[in-house]
């Protein structure tokens, strides 16, 4: 294993920790789980891996919005979706595709991206 790293929740998460001159980051990859519930799970454990600087990238598994979801799909309560949007809210996060692709119909093998905004505030008011 590589300094600075850490690989958890059977081969699910993986976070790669490094330093950009005195700033500390962390970006963590993830591939959530299928089943709805293991998902939810999953993501109140990853809370414990967040921080200020943190990017989180991979599969999640679960669709934000009405929109991530195509023609042949219905987009049905789904209680990680729930979880997820609620670590959204209390840690600043946003995903940086659909910001760039606001009302684009995104499905099937879109990764989300998310980040904290303050880390891409020079890339969003440019």
């Amino acid at each position: 294993m590589w300094p600075g790293t850490n690989i958890a929740d059977g081969t699910r998460f993986l976070k790669v920790r490094f330093n950009k001159q005195v700033q500390k980051y962390r970006v963590i990859n993830i591939y959530a789980p299928n089943n709805e519930n293991q998902r939810r799970r999953f993501f109140v454990s990853l809370e414990k891996w967040l921080c200020n600087d943190v990017i989180i990238v991979g599969d999640f598994n679960v669709a934000l919005t009405k929109t991530d979801v195509s023609a042949n799909n219905t987009y049905k309560n789904d209680h990680s979706r729930t979880k997820l949007i609620d670590i959204m809210n209390d840690y600043n996060f946003i995903d940086i595709w659909r910001v760039f692709n606001p009302g684009v119909r995104g499905f099937s093998r879109r990764q989300f991206y998310i980040y904290f905004k303050h880390l891409m505030a020079p890339l969003l008011h440019k």
